[in-house]
């Protein structure tokens, strides 16, 4: 697909009623991706914020997937332990005085998302592990 440049400056300000259709963010979005842009999924964390949504993007398993699912699914579970009493320790020292720094409360943010990402992680082991089929 070409679109000139111009065009699409004006798909992408809603300039004369035109506006942007899925199709073409895929296409700016695989394009994004390609060239290495950050932000290329930015739009789509925004679209899911909007609904009260969440996205998040997952490192990909390793190619065909671990050499036994299981043990990496047993990894994990442990992992998610030791992850766990983290989140708690920070929770319990930021707490220790009724307050929330800036700091402490993006200390505890960052723990709890890369839970969040082991968790989503654990999810796609079990199903790998089942024999589910996981995109």
């Amino acid at each position: 697909m070409s679109v000139h440049p111009e065009y699409l400056r004006s798909l992408l300000r809603g300039l004369d009623g035109k506006c942007i259709n899925v199709e073409v963010l895929e296409l700016l979005t695989e394009w994004l991706q390609e060239i290495r842009e950050p932000g290329a999924l930015d739009w789509l964390q925004a679209l899911n914020n909007k609904y009260g949504l969440v996205a998040m993007e997952l490192p990909p398993p390793p190619a065909g997937g671990w050499a036994c699912e299981a043990a990496a699914l047993r990894e994990k579970a442990l992992q998610l332990g030791v992850e766990g009493g983290q989140l708690t320790q920070l929770v319990m020292r930021a707490t220790d005085d009724k307050r929330i720094s800036v700091t402490e409360a993006e200390a505890i943010t960052a723990q709890a998302m890369a839970e969040v990402e082991l968790l989503y992680r654990t999810i796609r082991n079990a199903r790998r592990a089942a024999g589910l089929e996981v995109q």
